[in-house]
């Protein structure tokens, strides 16, 4: 995680289930590297 924000880093994507958990008051950006 490239953020410095310790509230932001409690992000997190659950990939079995396919949902994103954030903190309230908080804006994530997630992103999926992909081969071009």
């Amino acid at each position: 995680m490239m953020s410095s924000d310790k509230v932001v880093k409690n992000s997190f994507y659950e990939a079995t289930s396919g949902s994103f958990s954030i903190p309230a008051r908080t804006t994530s950006v997630f992103v999926e590297v992909r081969a071009i």
